[in-house]
């Protein structure tokens, strides 16, 4: 790369997670997931006529677990946003409905559409600042 030049976001963007994906395919580090389910069976997503939900990423943390989607915000108009649902897991109801979480932002690599989320549990640093969870999601900037 020339010198004076920088990486745009959303290159930088995919390079950090090819380097993550690349670090987890070839890490020495052997681990397993077992999942059960013990709670109650219930429609978690009435998205409502003219609204989509689908591609949920779901995690149980303090006895809530919390559904992330891909959803529209306005009927009938295809542009999608990551949407949040909150349910307590013990009984199984609702404690927050249909949140939009992350929107396309304007002029940006995702300025179309925010989707298809993946949340996970790691170490992460971004900024100098650590974080336990991570959302990684894919952007679309066609107009």
């Amino acid at each position: 790369m020339a010198a004076g030049k920088h990486l745009s976001r959303q290159t930088y963007h995919v390079l950090v997670s090819l380097f993550f994906l690349i670090e987890l395919a070839f890490s020495t580090h052997a681990f397993a997931l077992a999942v059960t389910w013990d709670g109650p069976s219930k429609q978690l997503f009435d998205a409502g006529e003219g609204h989509f939900m689908y591609t949920t990423s779901s995690i149980l943390m303090d006895g809530v677990e919390y559904h992330f989607y891909c959803t529209n915000k306005e009927p009938f108009v295809i542009r999608d946003h990551i949407g949040l649902t909150q349910v307590r897991h013990n009984d199984g109801v609702v404690v927050s409905p249909n949140q939009i979480m992350l929107a396309p932002t304007s002029d940006a690599w995702d300025a179309q559409h925010t989707c298809d989320p993946a949340v996970v549990r790691g170490n992460f640093k971004y900024d100098s600042v650590d974080y336990t969870w991570a959302m990684f999601y894919l952007g679309e900037a066609f107009t």
